[in-house]
């Protein structure tokens, strides 16, 4: 999170600029999936995995994605992941492509490159540094919704096997309080989700709300990371167990 043109005084946004963009964040590389030769000439894409059992589930996102402040095993793509090879018996490979300070036009730049690729499952959750910078409204709904379109593509074009994940609302931690002006920020938060559901529910996808276990926070501590920021391992469970049912259609029992 950086700075915020209109609303936060420059010093106050600077401080949180230092603690989002510490030398402990790191970006989870994507590694390159090789397409079946089928695709390559052209072919109708697949409505099954890659593999018997096999499934690639792709992560978009920003500091939420990659569990800023914790370790990143204890991130929700990655409990999710390790919950569903245990639950139904399948290989869940992980890719996720996020990084800490990440708005819409970020994210789109760091997958426009990748073209072709099939995933069994996506998942989105972005929009918070859009509205903490103070980008206009219009841009994330217009990013946003290239975002999704895109991450349809990446799941060889099946709407529903693309999940869209609500914002977390940061002004109920310790050190995003600060940023929370009668209200005002929270009500912005509600805005995108509510576009983000929306435009989920247009496309054919799916959308979780996970928004109130972040606005626990100040009242459950062990909800916050060490960065008195980010939302810690406890939180991050808590969102995994909200997505799980999603995968019931994409699970077969």
């Amino acid at each position: 999170m950086k700075k915020k043109s209109v609303v936060f005084p420059l010093r106050m946004l600077l401080l949180l600029l230092a603690v989002s963009c510490s030398d402990s964040d790191t970006t989870l590389s994507e590694s390159p999936i090789t397409e079946p030769e089928a695709r390559e000439q052209g072919e109708t894409p697949r409505e099954v995995p890659m593999a018997e059992n096999e499934y690639f589930y792709l992560a978009l996102g920003d500091s939420y994605t990659i569990g800023t402040g914790i370790d990143p095993r204890d991130s929700y793509p990655s409990q999710l992941a390790l919950t569903l090879n245990n639950r139904v018996g399948v290989s869940v490979n992980l890719e996720v492509i996020a990084t800490n300070g990440w708005r819409t036009d970020d994210l789109i730049r760091a997958i426009e490159g990748k073209k072709r690729q099939e995933y069994s499952f996506v998942t989105l959750l972005i929009g918070v540094n859009n509205q903490f910078q103070g980008i206009q409204f219009s841009v994330f709904q217009d990013e946003f919704k290239k975002l999704l379109d895109r991450s349809i593509a990446l799941a060889e074009n099946r709407p529903g096997q693309v999940i869209v994940i609500s914002i977390p609302d940061y002004t109920y931690s310790p050190r995003g309080r600060i940023y929370e002006f009668g209200g005002t920020t929270s009500d912005q938060i509600d805005d995108y989700n509510t576009f983000a559901r929306n435009t989920a529910i247009e496309r054919g996808s799916r959308f979780i709300d996970i928004t109130d276990i972040s606005r626990e926070g100040l009242k459950q501590p062990d909800l916050i990371a060490p960065d008195s920021l980010h939302l810690s391992g406890k939180a991050y469970k808590q969102v995994m167990e909200r997505l799980l049912p999603a995968f019931d259609r994409i699970f077969p029992n």
